[in-house]
């Protein structure tokens, strides 16, 4: 659990400006715009950014394969602004639209004012008698395909596109990336440190160890592999327009007053989110238990009722009977 807020902390600090500046831009997109319809084949050809869905596991246990078709409304930005599976089985159709959702489409222009565009994507997923699964976008389209992009979690087959990489590690700079990710460890560490105390017998070196495994954590952000794999994160959410619009947000002094208070935001905000749960519990175990009356008794968290409880003293077997001559007898012998 530990490690988990840890990591949680350090690209929380990372990656969270990036999502926040993307929010404020789509709550930018102009109020009331026009919408046009275009066929899937024509709009396919508007693409810029595409990410590749995963193949479910258990569709791939299954053997389960199929089409799934998406009525999309893109937004004057050309992000996926609403996005819902017309047909196809589920499992295949939830994995496609946590990937649609993130493709990225050209601006389209009507009468110089940008517009929505309702279209519609589909994909096969596909397994072949060997086993290999392929996802395929139909149609195809007839321009230059855009580079297509791993689902979240998946390496990467190709390079990332230098001018990019750059771009990236030079936001990372603005963002003071390394500075913030260093802060978030330690910031969390603060809170977590009773914590690990407890777990630790007490010796006298037991703050020394702590504050060690403190420092080797902060060393791990500073290696190369670290700052690699970052920018492939942002490499595969991000065009180089979006990259190039975050920077010269945090380059303002709002954005980087933004950034040096972000590491105390996230560290307030989650244990603001811990008080909030543990002060929750008791009341919505209150109301577990009187909605499911099967808890009652059944559960330390939920006692039975006065009624509960004489029926059960009612219904449990009697006592055998005891014959008292017979023990007054053993007791006079």
């Amino acid at each position: 659990m530990l490690q988990r807020l840890l990591g949680f902390a350090v690209l929380a600090v990372i990656l969270l400006p990036v999502v926040c500046r993307a929010q404020e831009s789509r709550s930018a997109v102009t109020p009331n715009p026009p919408r046009i319809k275009v066929s899937e084949p024509v709009q396919v050809n508007s693409l810029i950014r595409k990410v590749i869905p995963s193949y479910p596991d258990q569709a791939k246990a299954d053997h389960l394969t199929g089409t799934v078709v998406m009525h999309v409304i893109v937004a004057t930005d050309g992000s996926v602004g609403e996005i819902h599976a017309v047909s196809g089985p589920a499992v295949l159709a939830n994995r496609a639209i946590s990937a649609v959702g993130l493709w990225k489409y050209r601006v389209t222009l009507l009468d110089g004012t940008p517009a929505e565009v309702e279209t519609q994507v589909t994909l096969v997923f596909k397994i072949d008698d060997s086993g290999q699964t392929s996802v395929e976008e139909v149609p195809a389209g007839n321009s230059p395909r855009p580079q297509a992009v791993p689902s979240p979690g998946e390496s990467a087959d190709k390079p990332i596109d230098p001018q990019l990489k750059a771009d990236i590690q030079h936001l990372l700079a603005t963002m003071k990336g390394q500075e913030a990710a260093e802060a978030g460890i330690r910031a969390t560490f603060d809170s977590l440190r009773p914590q690990l105390e407890a777990s630790l017998p007490r010796t006298p070196n037991r703050g020394k160890i702590i504050d060690a495994y403190e420092d080797k954590l902060v060393d791990l952000v500073r290696t190369p592999g670290f700052q690699d794999g970052i920018t492939a994160i942002y490499a595969r959410h991000f065009t180089d327009e979006d990259i190039k619009a975050v920077d010269a947000f945090y380059q303002t002094p709002a954005g980087q007053h933004f950034i040096t208070e972000l590491p105390a935001v996230i560290q307030e905000s989650s244990q603001f989110g811990q008080q909030t749960t543990v002060n929750g519990i008791p009341g919505i175990l209150k109301e577990l238990c009187q909605q499911f009356v099967e808890l009652q008794g059944a559960v330390d968290f939920c006692p039975a009722d006065e009624k509960q409880r004489q029926s059960r003293l009612n219904s449990a077997p009697a006592a055998p009977p005891v014959n008292v001559s017979s023990l007054i007898k053993r007791e006079g012998n």
